[in-house]
């Protein structure tokens, strides 16, 4: 039986070491997955073969790939030897591992994600390629099993999502609605795609989709909104935020004027602002602790107290210059469930968008542009 290196300790099942071992081969992925997507099909399927052939599946934990395998061999009835990176027994999503597992992690210290994908292929006899980088760390692991005699199988499994909607048409700005003529008196939020899971999803639910889903399901900034909407709840997030604290962000741009904004952001890979949004009477944000953003330099905002930058923004022109945003921040999430339809506007890129969410929800909608 394959025996555990000095260094490495494990907890639970370890006559699972005795079994056929199958490690999954994935490297990192594009960014938003979807059920269609090639890479998460493959793991679907190849997780299945595995369990119905007698194979305990070897990953980690903590990346989509891993933990979509994790899930598919619990909801299979399979069993997982988990590689984790910390040296504590734990796991995020405790509910996706599979009833017979075993976990290995490292006696006192952390391990690095390379060093931990170097175990999970050490303690396998046997892997499927999934989605192998030329020159990555999977290749080089693909090719050490190959060394050892253990063959790498492929998974013939074609991507059958189709592209994300898009907003087609410029930004023509309309004219203002019937009874919204005058100042803005405002505060809106724009949603985007997430990057993963919505806020606040659990982690389960968000694999469940991914493994489920129909194959053209997509995420996108319509869908945010509309989760928004049903939740009726606009939730907080730390990212990007001063201490990670987390933060509302409305801007007090007029929807006319919105467009503007709508940049490609290279770094974080995503739209600084899509075409959706819910705005909220400003008078109303401002009575429960909504503040205007300071615009200042690094040194002045480190001079503040910790509670006066959650309200600041570094500005460096012509560098970093978001001052154009206008924005304002609320701490915590935002219930709409107290706030009059009166005082909420939804925001659209179209007037048959805005229809639609005007009959949907009940709340006056808003048209960016013309399409």
């Amino acid at each position: 039986m394959f025996s555990l290196p000095p260094g490495l300790r494990h907890a639970g099942d370890a006559g699972l070491l005795a079994r056929p071992r199958r490690a999954l081969l994935i490297s990192r992925t594009p960014r938003r997955p979807t059920p269609g997507s090639r890479w998460v099909r493959a793991t679907v399927s190849a997780v299945r073969r595995s369990v119905a052939a007698g194979e305990v599946i070897v990953t980690g934990t903590g990346r989509d790939a891993y933990d979509l395998a994790l899930l598919v061999c619990c909801e299979a009835r399979g069993s997982a030897i988990v590689v984790l990176d910390n040296p504590r027994d734990d796991v995020e999503a405790p509910e996706i591992l599979p009833e017979r597992r075993l976990l290995v992690f490292p006696e006192d210290r952390g391990m690095e994600p390379a060093e931990r994908d170097l175990w999970i292929g050490r303690i396998a006899d046997r892997a499927w390629d999934i989605f192998i980088r030329t020159g990555g760390n999977m290749a080089e692991l693909a090719e050490a099993l190959r060394q050892r005699g253990c063959p790498v199988d492929p998974t013939p499994v074609s991507d059958t999502s189709s592209p994300p909607p898009t907003t087609s048409g410029s930004p023509r700005p309309l004219p203002p609605p019937p009874g919204t003529a005058g100042p803005w008196e405002f505060l809106s939020h724009y949603t985007r795609e997430p990057d993963g899971a919505w806020l606040g999803e659990p982690r389960a639910v968000y694999l469940g989709w991914l493994a489920h889903g129909h194959h053209d399901d997509h995420r996108d900034a319509g869908g945010a909104l509309r989760r928004i909407l049903s939740e009726r709840t606009i939730r907080a997030s730390g990212r990007l935020m001063p201490g990670r604290c987390p933060m509302v962000s409305f801007t007090a741009l007029p929807p006319g004027e919105v467009g503007r904004l709508m940049k490609w952001r290279t770094g974080l890979h995503r739209w600084t602002v899509r075409p959706y949004g819910v705005a909220v009477r400003r008078a109303v944000l401002e009575a429960i602790g909504a503040r205007p953003v300071s615009y200042l330099a690094s040194a002045d905002i480190q001079r503040l107290p910790e509670a006066e930058r959650l309200f600041s923004q570094k500005h460096e022109p012509p560098a970093t210059d978001w001052a154009g945003e206008i924005e304002w921040r609320l701490r915590g999430d935002l219930r709409l469930d107290s706030i009059p339809a009166t005082d909420l506007r939804l925001i659209a890129p179209s007037p048959l968008d805005a229809e639609r969410l005007r009959a949907e929800f009940g709340i006056e909608a808003i048209a960016i542009w013309r399409q």
